[in-house]
Formats: C-alpha cells, sequence, structure tokens
C-alpha cells in the first residue's frame, strides 16, 4: 500500500497509520530559545578640524558592516538559564557640512556594544546571532564640557535575533 503524505485517517475516532518499515536517525538543530531585541549604539570621535556653529551633520551605514556576534556565557541561574553575552557592531560614515552647504570633514567610525539576554542555554548549545534591521543614523557635534574639545556623535539602533541551538539526533519512523 502506497503511503500518503499527510494525516492519518481515522477509524472509530483512533489515527489508522500505516506501519512503518523502517527507522531513521536524522540529525537536526533544535532551538531551546530565541528573542529579538533592539539596541541604541552609540559613540563620539574628536572633531578633526574645527567645526563652525550652524554646521549639520548626516550619516549613513557602511553597507554590509552590520554584524552580530556570541561573546560568550554567564554564570547558570539552576537549571539552565544564563546570560547570553552577544557583540552587535556597525560602520558608520558620515560628513559635516557649514551653514552655507561647504564640506567640513568626513568621517568614519564603529558604534559597538556588548549586550546580553537571559536566556535558556544548557550545556552544549550554541548561540546564532542575527542583524535583522537597522534604523536611521543620527549624528551630531557636541562640545566637551571638561576639555572643550568638538566631538561628533553618532547613533542608530539595531534589531537582532538571537537563537540558542543544539545539535540532536532524532530517531523517526519511516
Amino acid at each position: 500500500m502506497a503511503i500518503k503524505p499527510g494525516k492519518c485517517p481515522f477509524v472509530d475516532g483512533t489515527p489508522n497509520c500505516p506501519p512503518y518499515t523502517e527507522k531513521d536517525c536524522i540529525e537536526v538543530l533544535k532551538v531551546y530559545d530565541q528573542c529579538a531585541a533592539e539596541e541604541l549604539l552609540g559613540g563620539s570621535i574628536p572633531a578633526p578640524v574645527p567645526i563652525p556653529p550652524g554646521s549639520t551633520c548626516t550619516c549613513s551605514v557602511v553597507p554590509g558592516s552590520a554584524v552580530c556576534f556570541f561573546a560568550g556565557f554567564g554564570d547558570f541561574n539552576p537549571p539552565y538559564y544564563r546570560p547570553v553575552k552577544v557583540v552587535n557592531r556597525v560602520g558608520i560614515t558620515g560628513e559635516i557640512r557649514d551653514v552655507n552647504g561647504n564640506l567640513v570633514t568626513t568621517y568614519t567610525t564603529t558604534l559597538q556594544a556588548l549586550t546580553q539576554a537571559f536566556m535558556w542555554a544548557p550545556l552544549g548549545t550554541l548561540v546564532q546571532c542575527q542583524i535583522l534591521d537597522v534604523g536611521d543614523c543620527e549624528c551630531g557635534v557636541v562640545t566637551d564640557p571638561v576639555t572643550g574639545n568638538q566631538l561628533i556623535w553618532s547613533q542608530i539602533k539595531v534589531c537582532k535575533e538571537i537563537q540558542v541551538k543544539a545539535l540532536v539526533k532524532l530517531l523517526v519512523p519511516s
């Protein structure tokens, strides 16, 4: 009798499945836990040249630079929960123009942060982190109140997904 895909037919309220002919062992990645989170990355760099008052700053993401990667586990909180640490990193390029629209300077910097999520992560699991989306870049110029030096600040939001996985073996009838 040929086996048709789908649910087994019911006979008198009980599934009537054909007998399997063998058992196969397959390996699959089991997802133990997952989360999505939004992070605000920010930072500042010294202005390379004096920036005149009223100047405007624009910035954008360097294509292909947004990454998220696993940085380690924290201590267990029994039974299997523990902090999962990840690094978020985005390359930024920007320019500053004076009130007349003349280019004052350009800059490139990397915004990054180490963050953590409390997740179900038993021994033997691995972590996968992926940037899902990157928001609009914002930037500006401020003066450090202590040193008086001008700083160019930049910030951007990233949305990421973290998954805790393990390779498991399943014995399935076929």
